[in-house]
């Protein structure tokens, strides 16, 4: 049985072990460290997650049968825009559908709030993550170079 639930305060160190596991893969691929991208979420902490619950960011955990495998925040910006971040699913329960779950639960929660527009921002060298995000209706806006990072963002947004 799949089950999505607000998370709370006492889930900062399950959330944070999520979003470093289900990233680390990428990390690994695109040669990403503590030096080079130190804010990349393969290195998530639980003082993150906290941040962002002071912040007002809400989290989502996804559960299987009981046990948490999978997580989404969601950040408002401006009234009618919210950022979804920290998309994570398990290494182990990957490309079985259940990101998709968490987005699809996540445009709701959005609407539900008021928003017209969600906005992401990914790796752009990220190539399968990109055309996944364009298949669930997402649109490239622009990219950016940071100094402090060694990729380019990728900007996308879906209209609600």
């Amino acid at each position: 049985m799949v089950n999505i639930r607000e998370a709370r305060i006492e889930d900062v160190d399950l959330l944070a072990e999520i979003i470093c596991s289900a990233n680390q893969m990428v990390a690994d691929q695109l040669g990403l460290n503590a030096e080079n991208a130190p804010t990349h979420p393969s290195h998530c902490q639980p003082d993150w997650i906290q941040r962002d619950f002071d912040k007002g960011i809400l989290y989502f955990i996804l559960e299987v049968d009981g046990n948490p495998i999978g997580c989404v925040a969601l950040e408002q910006v401006e009234n009618n825009v919210c950022y979804l971040e920290r998309l994570a699913v398990h290494p182990k329960y990957q490309e079985q559908g259940y990101g998709r779950k968490l987005v699809e639960f996540f445009l709701e929660k959005a609407k539900s709030l008021g928003n017209q527009k969600v906005g992401i921002a990914i790796i752009q060298q990220h190539e399968q993550l990109r055309r996944w995000y364009l298949k669930l209706g997402f649109i490239e806006t622009t990219s950016k170079q940071f100094d402090h990072l060694p990729f380019t963002v990728q900007f996308m947004e879906l209209k609600l």
